[in-house]
């Protein structure tokens, strides 16, 4: 499966349409370890980035399987760059490709749909924190208290609250990648 096949099932799966280019990125990171798919995630800004996926939308695009919508919001002062959010929608032509990928990636597809439900409604910033979370949790490859994975979260230069990770837990356990230490 290629990555651009992978986005254009998850759009299907959050109702043809994801608001945030984050968003997007996010749920692509938690579907692709369900299905153990590498897009070889490495830390970012917003947490895990996958360049395969970036160049996969690239191609969604270009080919006008998908639409992109770019609403600018002017300028970041602190930081002297544009803010934009992005939207991306399948088109006509997109949903002929989307009935070809049902079929052949059927199985994947179900969990597609099944993970979706649980995650489009959260935020980019909750999806976020979460990926961060669950990336500093692949790395260590051992259990941390969510005071950790806070300390642990300023190497990569992650600001995140202590409210922030309990809600990123509440999320990795409705993925089933972590559970509560009931002690």
């Amino acid at each position: 499966m290629e990555a651009r096949h992978l986005l254009l099932m998850i759009l299907d799966a959050c109702g043809k349409r994801i608001e945030s280019k984050t968003k997007l990125h996010k749920i692509a990171y938690f579907i692709s370890i369900i299905l153990k798919k590498d897009f070889q995630f490495n830390a970012y800004f917003y947490g895990p980035y996958s360049r395969a996926i970036e160049e996969g939308l690239g191609e969604l695009t270009g080919t006008g399987f998908v639409n992109v919508n770019i609403c600018s919001y002017g300028v970041d002062s602190a930081h002297g760059f544009e803010r934009k959010r992005y939207s991306y929608e399948i088109t006509e032509t997109g949903e002929g490709l989307l009935e070809h990928l049902k079929t052949q990636y059927s199985n994947e597809y179900k969990t597609i749909k099944k993970k979706a439900d649980i995650l489009k409604g959260e935020n980019y910033v909750n999806l976020s924190i979460a990926a961060k979370a669950d990336f500093i949790l692949n790395e260590e490859n051992q259990p941390l208290t969510p005071d950790q994975i806070r300390t642990k979260a300023n190497k990569f230069n992650w600001k995140i609250s202590s409210a922030e990770i309990e809600s990123a837990i509440g999320i990795l356990e409705n993925l089933d990648f972590v559970r509560k230490n009931n002690d």
